[in-house]
Protein backbone atom coordinates (compact mmCIF):
# COMPACT_ATOMS: atom_id res chain seq x y z
CA UNK A 1 0.00 0.00 0.00
CA UNK A 2 1.37 3.47 -1.19
CA UNK A 3 2.15 5.65 1.65
CA UNK A 4 -0.44 8.61 1.84
CA UNK A 5 0.95 12.01 0.69
CA UNK A 6 4.19 10.32 -0.75
CA UNK A 7 3.02 7.74 -3.81
CA UNK A 8 5.93 5.44 -2.56
CA UNK A 9 5.76 2.35 -0.92
CA UNK A 10 7.87 2.54 2.46
CA UNK A 11 10.43 -0.20 1.36
CA UNK A 12 11.99 3.05 -0.88
CA UNK A 13 11.52 5.83 0.90
CA UNK A 14 10.66 7.29 4.64
CA UNK A 15 8.24 9.88 5.89
CA UNK A 16 10.76 11.91 7.29
CA UNK A 17 14.07 12.32 7.55
CA UNK A 18 16.17 10.19 9.57
CA UNK A 19 18.08 12.32 11.47
CA UNK A 20 14.82 13.82 12.58
CA UNK A 21 13.50 10.80 14.25
CA UNK A 22 12.48 10.94 18.05
CA UNK A 23 12.13 6.90 18.77
CA UNK A 24 15.13 5.72 20.26
CA UNK A 25 13.87 2.37 18.87
CA UNK A 26 13.97 3.56 15.59
CA UNK A 27 17.41 5.00 15.86
CA UNK A 28 18.76 1.76 17.59
CA UNK A 29 17.31 -0.07 14.19
CA UNK A 30 19.16 2.43 12.17
CA UNK A 31 22.33 1.69 13.77
CA UNK A 32 21.95 -1.70 13.33
CA UNK A 33 21.98 -2.15 9.25
CA UNK A 34 23.25 -0.61 6.36
CA UNK A 35 21.51 1.70 3.85
CA UNK A 36 21.91 -0.59 1.27
CA UNK A 37 20.36 -3.42 2.89
CA UNK A 38 16.86 -2.95 1.48
CA UNK A 39 14.78 -5.31 3.58
CA UNK A 40 16.04 -3.61 6.75
CA UNK A 41 15.80 -0.32 5.26
CA UNK A 42 12.09 -1.27 4.06
CA UNK A 43 11.58 -2.43 8.21
CA UNK A 44 13.02 0.79 9.27
CA UNK A 45 10.62 2.92 7.16
CA UNK A 46 7.51 1.38 8.55
CA UNK A 47 8.73 2.29 12.03
CA UNK A 48 9.25 5.65 10.72
CA UNK A 49 6.07 5.73 9.13
CA UNK A 50 4.76 4.92 12.57
CA UNK A 51 6.58 7.86 13.91
CA UNK A 52 5.20 10.54 11.55
CA UNK A 53 1.73 9.50 12.54
CA UNK A 54 2.23 9.47 15.95
CA UNK A 55 3.85 13.00 15.80
CA UNK A 56 2.56 14.60 13.01
CA UNK A 57 -0.10 13.06 11.72
CA UNK A 58 -3.47 13.88 9.80
CA UNK A 59 -3.75 17.49 8.34
CA UNK A 60 -7.05 18.80 9.62
CA UNK A 61 -7.64 20.20 5.60
CA UNK A 62 -6.96 16.64 3.86
CA UNK A 63 -9.66 15.02 2.27
CA UNK A 64 -11.54 12.48 4.27
CA UNK A 65 -10.39 9.72 1.68
CA UNK A 66 -6.95 10.72 1.86
CA UNK A 67 -7.90 11.00 5.60
CA UNK A 68 -9.26 7.40 5.74
CA UNK A 69 -6.12 6.29 3.92
CA UNK A 70 -3.83 7.12 5.84
CA UNK A 71 -5.69 5.29 9.09
CA UNK A 72 -5.77 1.79 6.56
CA UNK A 73 -1.75 2.21 6.09
CA UNK A 74 -1.11 2.74 10.01
CA UNK A 75 -3.36 0.12 11.43
CA UNK A 76 -1.91 -2.46 8.39
CA UNK A 77 1.54 -1.77 9.66
CA UNK A 78 0.16 -1.93 13.43
CA UNK A 79 -0.79 -5.85 12.50
CA UNK A 80 2.57 -6.09 10.11
CA UNK A 81 4.62 -5.21 13.61
CA UNK A 82 2.50 -5.24 15.97
CA UNK A 83 5.29 -5.63 19.13
CA UNK A 84 7.32 -2.63 17.51
CA UNK A 85 4.62 -0.80 17.25
CA UNK A 86 3.50 -0.66 20.55
CA UNK A 87 6.97 -0.22 21.78
CA UNK A 88 7.29 3.18 19.42
CA UNK A 89 3.71 4.78 20.59
CA UNK A 90 5.17 4.16 24.16
CA UNK A 91 8.50 6.18 23.40
CA UNK A 92 5.76 8.87 22.07
CA UNK A 93 3.72 8.84 24.61
CA UNK A 94 0.70 7.84 22.66
CA UNK A 95 -2.30 5.00 22.65
CA UNK A 96 -0.83 1.20 21.41
CA UNK A 97 -3.08 -1.09 19.42
CA UNK A 98 -5.15 -2.21 21.99
CA UNK A 99 -5.78 1.35 23.60
CA UNK A 100 -6.43 2.39 20.29
CA UNK A 101 -9.26 0.23 19.73
CA UNK A 102 -11.07 0.59 23.18
CA UNK A 103 -11.18 4.22 22.50
CA UNK A 104 -12.55 3.40 18.37
CA UNK A 105 -16.21 4.31 17.19
CA UNK A 106 -17.34 0.51 16.03
CA UNK A 107 -20.85 1.49 16.79
CA UNK A 108 -20.29 2.31 20.36
CA UNK A 109 -23.31 1.69 22.57
CA UNK A 110 -24.33 1.88 26.46
CA UNK A 111 -24.55 -2.12 26.63
CA UNK A 112 -27.64 -2.03 29.01
CA UNK A 113 -29.65 0.79 27.72
CA UNK A 114 -29.70 1.40 23.97
CA UNK A 115 -31.31 -2.00 22.94
CA UNK A 116 -34.50 -3.24 22.97
CA UNK A 117 -34.30 -6.07 25.32
CA UNK A 118 -36.94 -8.56 23.75
CA UNK A 119 -34.93 -8.54 20.31
CA UNK A 120 -32.00 -8.71 21.93
CA UNK A 121 -33.52 -11.83 23.90
CA UNK A 122 -34.64 -13.48 20.70
CA UNK A 123 -31.47 -13.08 18.27
CA UNK A 124 -29.46 -14.09 21.13
CA UNK A 125 -31.38 -17.61 21.50
CA UNK A 126 -31.00 -17.61 17.84
CA UNK A 127 -27.16 -17.47 17.80
CA UNK A 128 -26.93 -19.39 21.32
CA UNK A 129 -28.55 -22.17 19.26
CA UNK A 130 -26.13 -21.83 16.26
CA UNK A 131 -22.97 -21.78 19.19
CA UNK A 132 -24.20 -24.94 20.49
CA UNK A 133 -25.02 -26.49 16.93
CA UNK A 134 -21.46 -25.73 16.00
CA UNK A 135 -20.13 -27.52 19.73
CA UNK A 136 -22.76 -30.76 19.40
CA UNK A 137 -22.54 -32.17 15.94
CA UNK A 138 -25.60 -34.65 17.12
CA UNK A 139 -28.27 -31.24 17.69
CA UNK A 140 -26.64 -29.99 13.75
CA UNK A 141 -28.17 -32.98 12.74
CA UNK A 142 -31.29 -32.85 14.95
CA UNK A 143 -32.19 -29.35 14.35
CA UNK A 144 -31.72 -28.71 10.63
CA UNK A 145 -31.51 -25.07 9.47
CA UNK A 146 -35.48 -24.77 8.60
CA UNK A 147 -36.18 -21.53 11.00
CA UNK A 148 -32.77 -19.90 10.31
CA UNK A 149 -33.08 -16.13 9.82
CA UNK A 150 -30.79 -14.02 7.94
CA UNK A 151 -28.63 -11.53 9.36
CA UNK A 152 -29.95 -8.62 7.06
CA UNK A 153 -32.87 -7.91 9.09
CA UNK A 154 -31.24 -8.07 12.39
CA UNK A 155 -31.45 -4.35 14.00
CA UNK A 156 -28.34 -3.02 15.23
CA UNK A 157 -26.95 -4.22 18.60
CA UNK A 158 -23.97 -3.60 20.22
CA UNK A 159 -20.62 -3.82 18.97
CA UNK A 160 -19.37 -7.83 19.00
CA UNK A 161 -22.41 -8.26 20.90
CA UNK A 162 -23.57 -11.13 18.21
CA UNK A 163 -21.38 -12.48 15.17
CA UNK A 164 -21.06 -10.86 11.91
CA UNK A 165 -22.10 -14.55 10.12
CA UNK A 166 -24.16 -17.33 11.76
CA UNK A 167 -21.31 -19.46 13.37
CA UNK A 168 -22.51 -23.03 12.12
CA UNK A 169 -21.34 -21.19 8.63
CA UNK A 170 -18.25 -20.82 9.65
CA UNK A 171 -15.24 -21.72 7.62
CA UNK A 172 -12.41 -21.56 9.75
CA UNK A 173 -11.23 -23.99 12.09
CA UNK A 174 -9.55 -22.32 14.13
CA UNK A 175 -12.89 -19.98 15.17
CA UNK A 176 -14.50 -22.88 15.32
CA UNK A 177 -12.40 -24.70 17.82
CA UNK A 178 -12.58 -21.43 19.77
CA UNK A 179 -16.36 -21.75 19.78
CA UNK A 180 -16.14 -25.51 21.10
CA UNK A 181 -13.60 -23.87 23.76
CA UNK A 182 -16.03 -21.62 25.56
CA UNK A 183 -19.90 -20.57 26.15
CA UNK A 184 -22.05 -18.33 24.33
CA UNK A 185 -23.49 -16.52 27.69
CA UNK A 186 -19.85 -16.11 28.82
CA UNK A 187 -19.88 -12.62 27.16
CA UNK A 188 -16.30 -11.38 27.48
CA UNK A 189 -15.26 -14.64 25.60
CA UNK A 190 -18.41 -14.55 23.06
CA UNK A 191 -16.96 -11.09 22.11
CA UNK A 192 -13.16 -12.10 21.49
CA UNK A 193 -14.97 -15.16 18.87
CA UNK A 194 -17.41 -12.87 17.09
CA UNK A 195 -13.99 -10.33 16.21
CA UNK A 196 -12.76 -13.51 15.36
CA UNK A 197 -15.61 -14.07 13.10
CA UNK A 198 -15.05 -10.44 11.96
CA UNK A 199 -11.96 -11.51 10.16
CA UNK A 200 -13.52 -14.19 8.49
CA UNK A 201 -16.10 -12.58 7.46
CA UNK A 202 -14.10 -9.36 5.97
CA UNK A 203 -11.94 -12.38 4.06
CA UNK A 204 -14.55 -14.06 2.76
CA UNK A 205 -17.42 -10.87 1.96
CA UNK A 206 -15.46 -7.77 2.35
CA UNK A 207 -18.33 -5.55 1.16
CA UNK A 208 -20.61 -6.74 4.28
CA UNK A 209 -17.51 -4.79 6.24
CA UNK A 210 -16.32 -1.77 4.19
CA UNK A 211 -19.29 -1.36 1.63
CA UNK A 212 -18.05 1.53 -1.14
CA UNK A 213 -14.66 2.90 -2.51
CA UNK A 214 -13.72 4.67 0.73
CA UNK A 215 -10.91 3.59 2.01
CA UNK A 216 -11.81 1.88 5.24
CA UNK A 217 -9.23 1.28 8.54
CA UNK A 218 -11.45 -0.13 11.31
CA UNK A 219 -10.55 -3.92 9.85
CA UNK A 220 -6.82 -3.14 9.96
CA UNK A 221 -7.38 -1.44 13.69
CA UNK A 222 -9.54 -4.55 14.24
CA UNK A 223 -6.99 -7.40 12.80
CA UNK A 224 -4.07 -5.50 14.19
CA UNK A 225 -5.36 -6.86 18.07
CA UNK A 226 -5.00 -10.30 16.30
CA UNK A 227 -1.86 -10.93 14.34
CA UNK A 228 -1.36 -15.10 15.17
CA UNK A 229 -4.95 -15.27 14.68
CA UNK A 230 -5.17 -13.31 11.56
CA UNK A 231 -2.86 -14.94 10.20
CA UNK A 232 -4.22 -18.45 10.52
CA UNK A 233 -8.02 -18.02 9.58
CA UNK A 234 -6.23 -16.51 6.11
CA UNK A 235 -4.60 -19.31 5.75
CA UNK A 236 -7.05 -21.46 6.09
CA UNK A 237 -9.52 -19.63 3.76
CA UNK A 238 -6.33 -19.49 1.27
CA UNK A 239 -6.33 -15.37 1.53
CA UNK A 240 -3.41 -13.74 1.77
CA UNK A 241 -1.56 -13.37 5.12
CA UNK A 242 0.81 -10.57 6.59
CA UNK A 243 4.02 -12.31 4.70
CA UNK A 244 2.32 -10.96 1.46
CA UNK A 245 2.34 -7.22 2.94
CA UNK A 246 6.14 -6.69 1.00
CA UNK A 247 4.98 -8.28 -2.67
CA UNK A 248 5.50 -6.02 -5.47
CA UNK A 249 6.21 -2.89 -4.60
CA UNK A 250 5.65 -0.08 -6.94
CA UNK A 251 8.27 1.16 -9.18
CA UNK A 252 10.32 4.47 -8.54
CA UNK A 253 11.32 6.60 -11.26
CA UNK A 254 15.35 5.97 -11.70
CA UNK A 255 16.31 9.23 -10.97
CA UNK A 256 14.08 10.03 -7.82
CA UNK A 257 15.62 7.01 -6.49
CA UNK A 258 19.44 8.00 -7.00
CA UNK A 259 18.54 11.73 -5.90
CA UNK A 260 16.31 11.11 -2.37
CA UNK A 261 18.74 7.94 -1.59
CA UNK A 262 21.79 10.12 -1.90
CA UNK A 263 20.33 12.17 0.78
CA UNK A 264 18.35 9.75 2.98
CA UNK A 265 21.75 8.00 2.79
CA UNK A 266 23.35 11.02 4.71
CA UNK A 267 20.88 11.24 6.78
CA UNK A 268 20.79 7.41 8.07
CA UNK A 269 24.76 7.25 8.47
CA UNK A 270 23.97 10.85 10.59
CA UNK A 271 22.38 8.98 13.14
CA UNK A 272 24.62 6.04 13.18
CA UNK A 273 27.55 8.25 13.88
CA UNK A 274 25.54 10.05 16.95
CA UNK A 275 25.37 6.67 19.17
CA UNK A 276 24.31 6.74 21.97
CA UNK A 277 24.49 3.78 24.81
CA UNK A 278 21.60 3.97 26.23
CA UNK A 279 20.16 2.73 23.39
CA UNK A 280 21.94 -0.15 23.00
CA UNK A 281 19.14 -2.21 24.68
CA UNK A 282 16.35 -1.17 22.91
CA UNK A 283 16.30 -3.66 20.16
CA UNK A 284 13.54 -5.93 20.41
CA UNK A 285 11.91 -8.50 17.86
CA UNK A 286 10.34 -7.57 14.62
CA UNK A 287 6.60 -8.63 14.96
Amino acid sequence: MPLAGTGFESCHFPQIPYDEVHSAHIRAEIRRGAFEDLDHRRFVNDLVYVEWYTRIGIAPTLRATTANGIRATIWRLALKHPTVFDTIRRELGATTRNEAFNEEDFGKWNWNGEEDPLSRRIWATRHRWEWNRVCDEKAKIRQGTADRVQLSVRPAFAPFRFPKLHYDDLQSDFIVAEIRRGSFDDVEYRQYVNKLVYIETWTREPTRIAFNAVPHYKPWLLCAQFPEEYDIIRRELDAPTRAAFERNPPPVPAGEVEQRGRQHKREWLAVQEDSSPSESSLFGTRR
